[in-house]
């Protein structure tokens, strides 16, 4: 199965070609913004540099957030677009489950032995978070709350935390729990060959590809009269 990948929910801007479980390539740029600029051109480049054809796609698979607004709707856009016009389907995973599987890859593929908080910015106050099991299963759902508040939920036995806010995060947990957090400093954003290897591994029971928001949008659509 060979599969498309777009990741555009957080600061980054990134997309790989995965096949059968192995990598064929990946491209990757971290941006606050321009992924719209950005997203088209790095698509055609990896399919160019795989020399794999757009029919030769079976599935793109998309990160669908928590991240920004403009962010998701462009990853989304592209993905739904593509997908439409070569007749294949499109699937979506959340950036905090897709955070979390690079840790578990990383770590003795799926047992990393302690629970995992993935922590990721909002650009607000508060962080989107979502807490996982040693084996890798969620153990909550995805949320935002004040770092305070995720603090309050950390055990006194050792955990790892993942994501693009665990500087922000570190910098409040007091003192005499930073010696229990080991930080998986490599897996800030979702990588996009785990995007598609999750989406893969869930073919025939797909999550929908709509945005998740956890924030309602700060846009508003104009009404007319």
């Amino acid at each position: 199965m060979k599969i498309l990948a777009i990741d555009t929910a957080l600061s980054n801007c990134s997309t790989a070609i995965w096949n059968d479980g192995e990598v064929l390539a990946t491209n990757s740029f971290e941006l606050s913004k321009g992924h719209v600029e950005v997203l088209l051109p790095m698509i055609k480049n990896l399919v160019a540099k795989t020399g794999t054809k757009f029919t030769d796609l079976d599935m793109i698979a998309v990160t669908i957030g928590p991240g920004s607004f403009t962010g998701m709707r462009t990853g989304l856009s592209a993905a739904h677009g593509l997908a439409l016009a070569l007749n294949i389907p499109v699937h979506g995973v959340t950036t905090l489950e897709a955070v979390a599987f690079s840790v578990f890859s990383q770590c003795n593929k799926g047992a990393i032995n302690m629970p995992l908080f993935v922590v990721l910015e909002t650009k607000r106050a508060d962080l989107y978070f979502q807490q996982f099991t040693a084996g890798g299963l969620p153990q909550s759902e995805p949320i935002a709350e004040l770092p305070e508040a995720v603090i309050r939920l950390l055990p006194d036995s050792p955990i790892w935390v993942a994501g693009d806010a665990c500087d922000r995060f570190l910098d409040s947990v007091p003192l005499n729990k930073i010696a229990n957090i080991k930080l998986a400093t490599d897996c800030r954003f979702p990588f996009p060959q785990h995007v598609a290897e999750i989406a893969s591994n869930r073919f025939h029971c797909a999550k929908i590809a709509k945005p998740l928001y956890i924030h309602p949008p700060a846009a508003k659509l104009a009404h007319f009269n």
